[in-house]
């Protein structure tokens, strides 16, 4: 299957203790607003960070995608 990375942004600024929630992305938060970066997933690992989002109440304000390897396999393209 497919894998890309994620930029997903929502609104407000994270706190720890919510920061925690999302060990496994990188986060920047500015300007209120929080971005969250994910490593190489495909569409079910996308769908797992924006349910965890919405379980929150996060206010999304983009997903953008970069370029995966496509491949799947996480090796470099």
């Amino acid at each position: 299957m497919p894998t890309s990375t994620y930029r997903i942004t929502v609104e407000g600024e994270f706190d720890e203790v919510t920061a925690s929630m999302f060990r496994d992305l990188e986060i920047d938060c500015d300007a209120g607003h929080t971005s969250l970066r994910t490593r190489e997933v495909d569409q079910a690992g996308l769908n797992g960070v924006l349910d965890r989002l919405r379980m929150i109440g996060a206010v999304l304000v983009s997903v953008d995608r970069g370029t995966g390897s496509g491949r799947g396999d996480g090796r470099e393209g």
